[in-house]
């Protein structure tokens, strides 16, 4: 009787943790977006979309929606869902290329763009995403970018990224209640940037050779702190592009370099800070610009890839989420 019941007991248990587990497994879901292009004007031509992703559900209070940089979606991205989940966050891993058709973007930024891959429809997919979770009743949603990414986290905290959602999907952008970009880029400062008074933290390792980390510490200190931003900026030592990835460290064979796409915008303009030459502020202005500044794969020496701890950087995001999110 007594080993019946031990049994049973046991039985109990394991039905439990598999329970628990079922709880906070992941699930794949979907949300309505909108990929858009640049035809006449900017993303004046759109059409509709659903983006799937995998959720890692923690709690129904907070979440973070993680954006992937120009490669897509790899193990990396589930990593940061699971630490996220393990602070009692929840988090959603989206793969904005599958439903554009696309991959591999970083071999043809230009020629990607074209096809709605680029960090502007990430932008919108993000608010898209935040209404699509807001309307589940999460009452904190918080944004985590890579790389490409990571330069979406910039973007997000524009007013005139605010007016050009409300301009292609006819609603009024969710608002966000923190922000991380990982090894983003900070290269265009707009003659007429406001920035939203979102908390943001923007983390780039010291030898990081395509967005480097130089650039963004200028940007947060001579422009953005300036317009009304509220951005952080941490520099990990010893650290390059991609320090979190699942591959060490490495050459890219593939890779454009955007590390001399850096420009003063007008209304009228895009001019080069480092040569002094102009283009138009139009699509075609913006294509004749990428074309010349983004630099070939080994054009300059540049190393992505973790140096033995895939995990860098985990440690200073998760704190300013549980410190901004809770």
């Amino acid at each position: 009787m007594k080993n019946g019941f031990k049994a049973l007991l046991a039985m109990a248990v394991v039905l439990a943790v598999a329970l628990a587990c079922a709880v906070h497994a992941q699930t794949k879901v979907e949300f309505k977006s909108q990929v858009c292009v640049n035809e006449k004007s900017f993303l004046d031509v759109c059409k509709p979309i659903t983006v799937p992703g995998t959720y890692y559900e923690a709690s129904k209070e907070a979440i973070v929606l993680i954006t992937h940089g120009s490669d897509g979606v790899d193990e990396r991205h589930h990593r940061y869902a699971r630490h996220l989940r393990s602070l009692g966050i929840s988090a959603l891993v989206i793969d904005h290329w599958k439903p554009r058709g696309v991959s591999g973007v970083q071999s043809d930024f230009v020629r990607f763009a074209r096809q709605g891959a680029n960090a502007q429809n990430l932008v919108i997919d993000i608010f898209h995403a935040a209404a699509h979770f807001r309307g589940l009743g999460y009452s904190k949603v918080g944004y985590l970018g890579e790389s490409m990414g990571g330069g979406v986290a910039v973007l997000l905290t524009k007013a005139e990224y605010q007016q050009h959602f409300r301009r292609v999907s006819g609603a009024a952008p969710e608002p966000l209640d923190a922000v991380v970009g990982l090894y983003g880029n900070c290269n265009e400062r707009y003659s007429y940037d406001r920035f939203l008074p979102v908390p943001t933290l923007l983390i780039t390792g010291e030898l990081d050779a395509n967005t480097p980390a130089k650039t963004c510490r200028d940007y947060v200190a001579e422009w953005v702190d300036k317009r009304g931003g509220r951005f952080t900026f941490i520099e990990l030592p010893g650290q390059h592009h991609d320090f979190d990835a699942e591959f060490p460290l490495q050459k890219s064979q593939s890779a454009q370099n955007p590390a001399k796409c850096i420009s003063v915008v007008d209304l009228d303009k895009i001019t080069s800070t480092l040569t002094g030459e102009t283009y138009p502020n139009t699509p075609v202005g913006w294509e004749r610009w990428r074309s010349k500044c983004l630099m070939k794969p080994n054009e300059v020496n540049v190393s992505y890839g973790h140096t033995g701890d895939k995990n860098a950087g985990f440690k200073e995001w998760g704190q300013f989420f549980k410190g901004t999110l809770f």
